[in-house]
């Protein structure tokens, strides 16, 4: 049974590596906010084409990421706090 655990973390880390690898070396262009450089430049220019801003998104996953950030640092709280 762990085996299977193993094989599985061990292509869900090959994929993160790839992944990583593509977007670091293709179709790198300067498309982004002030000329800054962006992996996979067609894909995010079609993307951002047919999706346009939408400042609500923006909002939202902006307040997402600081409650991810609270949620992170109880944890490091609680485990600080609870060692023997």
């Amino acid at each position: 049974m762990k085996k299977k655990y193993y094989v599985s973390t061990g292509l869900l880390f090959l994929m993160f590596l790839s992944f990583t690898v593509i977007v670091l070396n293709f179709d790198v262009k300067e498309i982004g906010p002030n000329h800054s450089f962006v992996g996979l430049a067609t894909l995010n220019q079609f993307m951002f084409d047919k999706l346009g801003v939408n400042l609500l998104w923006y909002a939202v996953t902006d307040w997402l990421g600081i409650v991810a950030v609270l949620i992170a640092l109880c944890f490091c709280y609680s485990w600080a706090f609870t060692m023997d």
